[in-house]
């Protein structure tokens, strides 16, 4: 699967390669018999400003950096690209998230790592997904994709009804990034158990491909170009709460999904889309995420970071608040 930009005659005079220390060690003699004369760099640690800054001094002359490897390793590929005036190509090693098609650049402040989102300035001049190498990868990274992909489909349509909703390029939804959106939710529940199923076995098939296209692609695409909302919005409180800062962004974005559909669906909706995530192995609760009791709290706690994330909250059919939000994640325990 490839999608591309650009000739890439043009890239061909000083590449680069990013990736981390594991993609070296799984894929480092590969790279340098495909590509024996680009220097590679592997990200050390986690993404902050200041471990780009120590990339930057290593990094030698380079007119296109390609991204090899999971998210953090893309993200680093996209700011060193963005640091030299580079182009970028996106080769992902897992399926764990729409990274590699987008814009964004996701990385953790030095002094509190906060989480900040920058941006590269363009989507990525191409994307190189081999899902062979995908298929390879054990099936929690494709479980993690599956969980952030499914959410954009309510979050685009959330965006559309809102009087002043925006995506993350500061436009109204388009068509074709709602249609991407629902396709990729369309694709997931039709494909994604069979996907999982096979992923770690190396060896693709033709629900895999379908599923990799909706995680990577449709989700990449229709979130730009069709808004994120609360599912996204409550990442916030979620990577800071005791029990669930250690999970995965897509496990995350899973529940937050639930929560927002606790905002409007019917019960009878709710219990099927609770037991549809779970099926997959991703969380439709707190309580799935272990821990013990959830309490009030908590539940508080995360409502009102959920606030804090100003332009995904504001993607809805009415105003949002903490107490909404709070009632939302209340009924999903009730039902959990």
């Amino acid at each position: 699967m490839i999608a591309c930009r650009k000739s890439s005659a043009r890239w061909a005079a000083h590449p680069l390669i990013v990736n981390d220390g594991g993609v070296e060690a799984v894929l480092g003699k590969r790279l340098a018999a495909l590509m024996p004369a680009a220097p590679r760099l592997a990200l050390e640690g986690e993404i902050t400003p200041s471990s780009i800054r120590s990339m930057n001094e290593r990094a030698k002359i380079c007119d296109v950096v390609i991204g090899v490897g999971g998210g953090k390793a893309l993200d680093a590929g996209k700011s060193l690209a963005r640091d030299r005036g580079a182009a970028f190509v996106s080769v992902p090693t897992i399926a764990s998230n729409d990274a590699p098609t987008s814009r964004a650049i996701a990385l953790y402040a030095d002094e509190d790592h906060r989480f900040m989102v920058e941006s590269l300035g363009r989507n990525p001049d191409a994307v190189v997904a081999d899902t062979r190498v995908l298929a390879s990868a054990p099936a929690q990274f494709l479980r993690c994709g599956i969980g952030d992909a499914l959410a954009k489909a309510g979050e685009a349509r959330g965006c559309a009804v809102s009087a002043e909703g925006l995506t993350p390029l500061g436009t109204r939804p388009t068509l074709s990034g709602l249609a991407l959106a629902e396709a990729a939710y369309e694709t997931l529940r039709r494909h994604a158990a069979a996907a999982l199923a096979i992923a770690g076995s190396g060896k693709p098939d033709t629900a895999f491909e379908a599923v990799v296209e909706a995680v990577i692609l449709m989700s990449g695409l229709g979130f730009e170009n069709g808004g994120l909302g609360l599912a996204h919005a409550m990442t916030r409180g979620l990577i800071l709460a005791p029990r669930t800062g250690a999970h995965a962004h897509g496990e995350q974005v899973a529940y937050g999904m639930i929560v927002q559909s606790a905002l409007h669906a019917e019960d009878v909706a709710l219990a099927a889309e609770m037991a549809f995530v779970r099926g997959l192995g991703l969380p439709a609760s707190l309580g799935d995420f272990g821990g013990g009791a959830v309490s009030m709290d908590e539940m508080l706690f995360l409502a009102e970071s959920a606030m804090t994330a100003v332009p995904h909250v504001r993607n809805w059919s009415s105003p949002l608040d903490a107490a909404r939000i709070r009632q939302a994640i209340g009924r999903v325990e009730a039902r959990a």
